[in-house]
């Protein structure tokens, strides 16, 4: 399943990063985006908090974090994706699912944000999650 959308990612270990490329390779096959670039980063709690307090007003540690960017020609970058691996392993545990399990769907979460789902009303929300579930069956990871 290769996609032709540019996935770009960093600091995230070796392991993770296949699992970030495999889940949002899916995704853009799955979804006809193939033209969808998205650039996925590893970052730390306190970035992550930074983050989250600046541009959705909660001041704690996210584990994930879309940004949706303006592309001026198909293939450009469309998005990027913030997760922070030491908030998804707490967050996974409290949860009592795997680390790789959470980590790969909240990638897919991630990337239907930057392709402009939202969940802030009950008919958005019920589509990006019935949405978010259908892709993680497909790409094998429920």
């Amino acid at each position: 399943m290769k996609s032709s959308g540019v996935i770009e990612i960093e600091g995230l270990d070796v392991s993770d990063s296949a699992l970030v490329q495999r889940m949002i390779e899916c995704a853009q096959t799955m979804m006809a985006c193939n033209l969808i670039g998205v650039e996925v980063c590893g970052i730390e709690p306190g970035e992550s908090k930074v983050l989250n307090n600046r541009y959705r007003g909660r001041n704690k540690t996210a584990t994930v974090l879309s940004f949706s960017l303006p592309t001026g020609n198909p293939g450009g970058m469309a998005g990027q994706i913030l997760l922070c691996p030491k908030a998804i392993t707490i967050e996974s545990r409290r949860l009592g699912v795997p680390y790789r399990s959470w980590l790969a769907e909240l990638t897919i979460h991630g990337f239907l944000h930057v392709l402009g789902h939202r969940h802030d009303e009950t008919r958005s929300e019920d589509l990006m999650f019935s949405t978010q579930k259908a892709l993680l069956y497909m790409a094998g990871s429920r």
